[in-house]
């Protein structure tokens, strides 16, 4: 039975791309031959199109329950993998994923604000039991099933825009609630370590602005990031420690798509070279973290 990596998105802001982040990063370490599922614990998540009849809350009580075990024999274990985990969508390359569909939505968001950071644990624990890699969608409000998420990953990626107002609101959050001796949730401290900043929404990256200009533009926001910002809310309190990772292109069309599928694949070959250019620099973080070969 496999101890499989669990790989967190999460953003203190809507809007960073996070649930498109995460999901084009399942796809790609799935298709590279891992056994990876991508798990949504976000209360309002984008949900899969295909009708489904499942009951969530029967789901999140057998998974947290105590009595479940982590076995591929035991019946209960096997209803929930069969029943609950939906693989063979097109869009995603038959990527396992564990998301409701439009129908169970309602359920689904009164499971996922019930969820405390022991159920949470249990959860990943089971999903750890079948997979190379779990790519997990956070959910952006910081409840009690978003620290537990936060706690129990092994690496998070966490998006933000670049804009002053969505970097000092992620640079407070970072300060009182994961660096700061006095956090409200104190084991949050754990994982500085794995927290890798991605600055999404980058406009520069495109073929049009040359390469020094796109360093330029980089520089330009990690100073704003790590030196100006924390300068200001911080006052100089605490360790200078926050710096941006990885920085991915804005795709402007996807604001407008009208379906699922438009976050991987369309016919207008311009929308299209836009969406694979996304998928390259995805795919760059994922390498240079360690995460993809």
């Amino acid at each position: 039975m496999s101890s499989g990596l669990i790989i967190s998105f999460f953003s203190a802001s809507g809007g960073a791309g996070k649930t498109v982040t995460a999901l084009h990063s399942a796809k790609l370490l799935h298709l590279s031959g891992k056994k990876v599922l991508y798990m949504s614990l976000d209360s309002s998540p984008v949900p899969i199109s295909a009708a489904q009849n499942r009951y969530w809350p029967k789901f999140f009580f057998e998974i947290t329950s105590d009595d479940l075990i982590l076995d591929p024999a035991d019946p209960v274990y096997q209803e929930l993998s069969d029943t609950y985990i939906f693989s063979g969508d097109g869009r995603l390359g038959g990527l396992p994923v564990l998301l409701p569909s439009e129908e169970e939505l309602l359920h689904w968001h009164d499971c996922i604000r019930d969820l405390n950071d022991e159920d949470v644990a249990r959860l990943f624990s089971f999903a750890r039991s079948k997979y190379d890699y779990v790519v997990i969608d956070i959910d952006s409000n910081l409840a009690p099933s978003t620290f537990g998420a936060l706690t129990e990953s092994d690496m998070i990626f966490w998006l933000l825009c670049p804009d002053y107002a969505t970097l000092a609101k992620a640079a407070t959050i970072y300060y009182a609630h994961f660096s700061h001796d006095k956090s409200p949730v104190p084991r949050l401290k754990e994982c500085l370590d794995s927290i890798r900043f991605i600055c999404n929404r980058s406009v520069f990256l495109d073929e049009r602005v040359s390469p020094d200009n796109q360093e330029k533009w980089k520089q330009t926001y990690i100073r704003m990031f790590s030196e100006e910002i924390p300068g200001k809310i911080a006052r100089n309190e605490y360790q200078n420690d926050l710096t941006i990772h990885g920085f991915l292109p804005y795709i402007s069309r996807w604001k407008d798509v009208m379906s699922f599928d438009e976050w991987f694949a369309t016919k207008d070959p311009q929308f299209q070279f836009m969406i694979d250019l996304f998928t390259k620099h995805v795919q760059t973080i994922l390498r240079e973290n360690g995460v993809l070969a």
